[in-house]
């Protein structure tokens, strides 16, 4: 998860202060609020990542369940609702997967 833009506002006039300051010795406060933002913007990561995999892992327990209901619905009307139902859960499930690649999700 990238940085917000306010995170990024906040960085760039940190890194041109502290660009200032090179010659005499950087400020520590600089490089520990610039740590800090860096902490934040891992943990936001870390929550949506977790995010994205309950998601996901409730798509896959639901495309799951559906194939199942196709293999046990009788013949007929019975089944090609079931297999309709599978298909609408599958593309729900690979529209998952791919907003997960998309945003570089470990998933």
């Amino acid at each position: 998860m990238p940085y917000t833009t306010g995170e990024n506002l906040r960085r760039a006039m940190l890194l041109l202060k502290g660009g200032r300051q090179a010659s005499a010795g950087v400020d520590p406060r600089i490089d520990a609020e610039l740590d800090r933002m860096k902490d934040r913007k891992d943990e936001r990561r870390e929550a949506d990542e977790a995010a994205m995999r309950s998601v996901l892992g409730r798509a896959r327990v639901d495309s799951a369940a559906a194939k199942a209901k196709v293999r046990t619905a009788r013949g007929g009307a019975e089944k090609r609702a079931a297999r309709d139902e599978q298909r609408e859960v599958d593309r729900g499930l690979r529209r998952v997967e791919r907003a997960a690649r998309r945003d570089g999700y470990r998933v």
